[in-house]
């Protein structure tokens, strides 16, 4: 949506109360590797996603309740056992999305990366 058209609304119909939240960091081709490489490993495993902070998705304003059902999905599956591919491999989401939702987890500071 346009900047003016928002602000033709806010003075036709308002005024609103806005509240601007940042949107995650959009996804990367490759992984940071100061992220996801805290300790050495061999290079054929992949870090395991371990959760730091409860999910509460009626926080995220705005989300539809597909993305909130992705994150979600994703969410549960993380254990602290099984690797970013594992979790990829089990997922009824496509690889990618799985990925995606990751990373969203992680710029949320809801998951991190060891």
């Amino acid at each position: 949506m346009a900047l003016n058209t928002l602000i033709t609304v806010d003075t036709e119909k308002g005024p609103f109360e806005w509240k601007l939240f940042p949107l995650p960091a959009p996804p990367s081709p490759t992984p940071p590797t100061s992220r996801l490489d805290s300790s050495p490993r061999p290079e054929h495993s992949t870090p395991v996603p371990r959760i730091v902070a409860p999910l509460d998705v009626t926080t995220l304003h705005g989300w539809t309740d597909q993305h909130k059902l992705m994150l979600t999905t994703v969410y549960r599956a993380i254990d602290g056992q099984r690797s970013i591919e594992a979790i990829k491999r089990e997922m009824p989401l496509r690889p990618e999305v799985t990925e995606e939702a990751l990373r969203v987890l992680l710029a949320l500071k809801l998951i991190t990366i060891t």
